[in-house]
């Protein structure tokens, strides 16, 4: 029974991995993606809109702020993103 345990949790952290990769990667380029495009928004590109609710536009002056707050957000999401995948990869190595 304990081998089928441990193969089974294997499977899970197998299947785990390659899922905490992809939201780690998309998160971090989600994060710098943010500032850039506030960057430009702030700069004066108008197609660029930035909403805090439907059809409530974040003031062009507060559109850096705004993107430095969601990232730092991110931030803190992939820190322990990447503690989870480091958790991961421990438990499928032998």
């Amino acid at each position: 029974m304990s081998k089928v345990k441990s193969g089974l949790v294997f499977i899970i952290y197998v299947m785990a991995t390659p899922i905490l990769t992809v939201l780690y990667v998309g998160l971090f380029i989600s994060m710098i993606f943010a500032v850039v495009v506030a960057v430009l928004r702030t700069v004066g590109m108008d197609m660029i809109k930035m909403n805090i609710w439907y059809e409530q536009p974040i003031p062009v002056a507060l559109s850096i702020p705004a993107a430095v707050l969601f990232s730092l957000l991110l931030l803190y999401c992939l820190k322990y993103i990447k503690r989870a995948l480091k958790y991961s990869l421990t438990k499928i190595k032998w």
